[in-house]
């Protein structure tokens, strides 16, 4: 660890180069955190935000944080043309300044001295050299997770998602909207996520002043079914995920 000595007496003389020496010791605090879970200069890793959305022809990716070879990086809110045929997006680091430090030197220039570099994704049908596409790009929670190997998620069907634990037990998250027919299929979980048996479970579903009763098919092909037991029309109803009980993949 870098440690810059502010506690001796005499008259200490700050320069341009101590400010460099306090700089450079956050930055490998930074990288000493992130090694801990394997990420090396080399990663780009989403720490939070940066979800990626498309409407209307129009792709924006949200506020956030990444780091960038290193270097942590605050990314705005931005928004670009829907990529074409051939296009890729990758991550860059954008720098701009704040006026506020454009100062005169002691030789009578203007120089920018704050450098604002924020992380954002650019488009282009060729990716630099060293440049990570947003598709390949992983958050800090799936590198931990598979890092500490505490478990496995998937994204078996839109929006919903199963977790296997490190003891092979595996739960449900999402939701799932109903429709007016008696049997919906859910999805297909992957192979290491099904049980050794079909089971069955029972749950309840409240829509308003109506009780509907369903039955949760979990079966070892990896198919998930609601299936109705009562008659009533819950069109447009939200079935919460976690209602699947947990149970242990094969």
């Amino acid at each position: 660890m870098r440690n810059f000595k502010t506690d001796i007496n005499g008259g200490l003389p700050i320069v341009l180069n101590d400010l460099r020496f306090i700089h450079n010791g956050i930055l490998e605090a930074f990288k000493a955190l992130m090694s801990s879970y394997g990420v090396t200069d080399t990663y780009t890793v989403i720490l939070s935000g940066c979800e990626r959305n498309s409407i209307g022809g129009t792709t924006t990716i949200s506020e956030g944080y990444v780091s960038i070879g290193g270097e942590l990086c605050y990314v705005p809110t931005h928004s670009y043309p829907d990529p074409g045929m051939g296009d890729h997006e990758y991550w860059i680091i954008d720098p701009t300044f704040d006026p506020d430090g454009n100062k005169q030197f002691q030789n009578f220039a203007f120089n920018d001295t704050y450098e604002v570099r924020v992380g954002k994704v650019n488009v282009s049908t060729v990716v630099p050299s060293g440049a990570l596409q947003y598709s390949d790009t992983q958050t800090i929670f799936e590198i931990m997770r598979t890092s500490l190997n505490i478990g496995e998620l998937n994204e078996f069907s839109t929006g919903i998602f199963c977790f296997k634990d490190i003891d092979g037990f595996v739960r449900f998250s999402g939701v799932q909207t109903l429709s007016s027919s008696t049997s919906i299929t859910i999805g297909t979980v992957p192979l290491e996520f099904r049980p050794g048996s079909d089971l069955r479970f029972q749950t309840i579903v409240h829509n308003g002043s109506d009780v509907s009763f369903y039955n949760i098919m979990v079966y070892a092909a990896g198919d998930i079914h609601l299936i109705q037991i009562t008659a009533n029309d819950n069109s447009g109803f939200a079935f919460p995920m976690e209602q699947i009980p947990i149970y242990k993949a094969s």
